[in-house]
């Protein structure tokens, strides 16, 4: 039989016959049916044994899936990445170009081998004239920020302006502020606005975040804070815990939102506890100015402190502004004239 794109109640028994009777397809067709991912019933066992059938078979799709799990994973124990590097690499030798990317993503990152931007750069290439969109972006980044190449914004230019073209989000997203901000190119903000907007309506999270905060200063553009709003909260909504530490700011300084202080002071504690330094200084701002919490000059200095230390550069542009201060009283009345929820979303 020609072993179709999905698996559905009708044609189930059939693809588990051919499955059984070695069919690489098949069998990758019913690890992704068991995943849950596709519609059928969660059986994590199955799934995994149907998978790690195709992927022993040489099947590419199956080799990269097991490879991209393993990289998806929190901390995976060296030798799950030694096994997840040789998968992704038969893969990637078959000219698969879904493993190329994600190849170059393991000598970028180190995972399951020794860190490479050369050799990463090299995968990514591969991929990318083989079509694959993320792979598109990563040659942009790479000529941007000369990982592994030499740097060049030209051809990082060249390369997002092909990943906008075949609609990739991240390309399209960094042609917009490039074009928007007049970055090494004249500016022409309607147009960058307009990919802006595109790659956050593909929920695109950090256009959406650019969006949330473009609106809720104005900066370069009619100050709108309900839209300003609207963007962050997609972005909350997506799992994004930057957009949730904004949301939060926002609720809490906002007049049209009072009733939310409880809720956003919630979010941030809960952020700040996992170590993101954007909650950690609306903390500081909230102490500061006593806004939602007991005014503590003290508290919001040592916050501010954290932030900086995770590399939060607002943070440490604040600390240079109370270089000199000890008094606490005189930190809290000097916190509350110099920080706001502008210096929050004013994020280099």
């Amino acid at each position: 039989m020609a072993t179709p794109d999905k698996i559905t109640p009708e044609n189930f028994s059939e693809v588990e016959r051919a499955a059984e009777r070695g069919d690489l397809e098949a069998q990758f067709l019913l690890g992704i049916y068991f995943s849950g991912d596709d519609g059928g019933p969660p059986d994590n066992d199955a799934s995994d044994r149907w998978t790690r059938q195709a992927a022993a078979g040489g099947y590419p799709p199956a080799l990269h899936r097991l490879a991209k799990a393993s990289f998806a994973m929190e901390s995976a124990p060296p030798e799950l990445q030694a096994e997840a590097f040789a998968h992704c690499q038969e893969a990637a030798l078959k000219d698969y170009a879904p493993a190329q990317f994600l190849m170059g993503i393991f000598f970028a990152e180190g995972f399951g081998v020794e860190k490479n931007d050369q050799t990463a750069f090299k995968w990514y290439l591969k991929a990318a004239e083989a079509g694959e969109p993320w792979a598109i972006a990563a040659i942009g980044v790479a000529y941007n920020n000369g990982l592994g190449v030499t740097r060049d914004f030209s051809k990082a230019l060249e390369w997002f302006i092909k990943g906008t073209t075949v609609g990739e989000v991240f390309s399209m997203f960094s042609y917009g502020t490039i074009l928007f901000e007049g970055v090494q190119t004249p500016k022409n903000r309607e147009k960058g606005l307009d990919l802006i907007m595109e790659a956050a309506s593909k929920d695109f999270s950090p256009a959406q975040i650019y969006l949330g905060r473009l609106y809720y200063i104005g900066k370069d553009i009619a100050r709108d804070p309900d839209i300003g709003f609207n963007y962050l909260r997609e972005a909350s909504q997506n799992g994004d815990d930057e957009a949730t530490a904004f949301l939060s700011y926002y609720l809490l300084n906002d007049a049209n939102y009072p009733k939310k202080v409880k809720l956003a002071l919630r979010f941030l504690k809960e952020e700040a506890k996992l170590g993101n330094p954007i909650a950690l200084l609306g903390l500081a701002v909230m102490s500061a100015s006593g806004h939602g919490l007991p005014q503590d000059g003290d508290r919001a200095l040592t916050l501010i402190k954290i932030s900086r230390d995770l590399g939060y550069e607002p943070a440490g542009s604040l600390l240079k502004k109370l270089e000199g201060m000890e008094d606490p009283d005189k930190i809290s009345r000097a916190l509350s004239k110099i920080i706001s929820l502008e210096t929050v979303f004013a994020a280099s």
